[in-house]
């Protein structure tokens, strides 16, 4: 056996050898650390019962809640929230359903008891009116901004908001699905026919 080079007589070669060593171990954990991250892993899409959401909201919401209901197929619904009218920063509650279209955009609806212009103007990305739609026999203004595209439906003192990136036909396969949330409800609680 060669013996061995004193201590601090290392050369440069031993050095570079040796970092590259640790430089090894080094790559191999960022490595094992970066494949964990979900989107690593391509893109996790989560499944939201978004009528349950808003079926369980309805009754202490305070006013008729509208949900989605028979949207075609494609329609991928990803959230579902309510906000209480303390928390939701509009003085009323705030019901939220996000969906991923059949195209691969999104498209969100929300709708509030609360400060409607300040709702508008949040939900659309302080968007303006640029003309009105009608979509199942009800009348929307549309909105835009430089960001996103929406429908908008005050009436009673209640707003609602159909929007997001999705295009306009989109927006409106999702506007024409509303529904009352109760009319859910009562059909479940019809007796079945024998």
């Amino acid at each position: 056996m060669a013996p061995g080079r004193p201590r601090g007589f290392e050369t440069v070669g031993d050095m570079v050898r040796s970092l590259a060593v640790v430089g090894g171990f080094a790559l191999l954990l960022f490595l094992v650390v970066w494949w964990q991250r979900p989107e690593a892993q391509g893109p996790v899409q989560r499944v939201v019962d978004a009528p349950a959401v808003v079926a369980e909201a309805a009754p202490s919401s305070g006013f008729e809640l509208w949900v989605p209901r028979g949207l075609p197929s494609g329609w991928q619904a990803t959230s579902a929230w309510v906000e209480g009218a303390v928390s939701s920063g509009y003085d009323g509650v705030v019901v939220h359903v996000g969906y991923l279209t059949p195209s691969g955009s999104y498209a969100q609806f929300r709708q509030t008891d609360g400060r409607s212009a300040q709702a508008v103007d949040d939900w659309t990305g302080g968007g303006r009116q640029t003309g009105e739609t009608t979509v199942s026999g009800r009348t929307w203004q549309t909105v835009e901004s430089s960001t996103a595209k929406a429908l908008v439906l005050v009436d009673g003192g209640v707003t609602r908001v159909v929007g997001g990136k999705a295009d306009w036909p989109e927006l409106r396969v999702l506007a024409s699905s509303l529904q009352p949330a109760t009319a859910q409800a009562d059909a479940s609680s019809e007796p079945a026919a024998s």
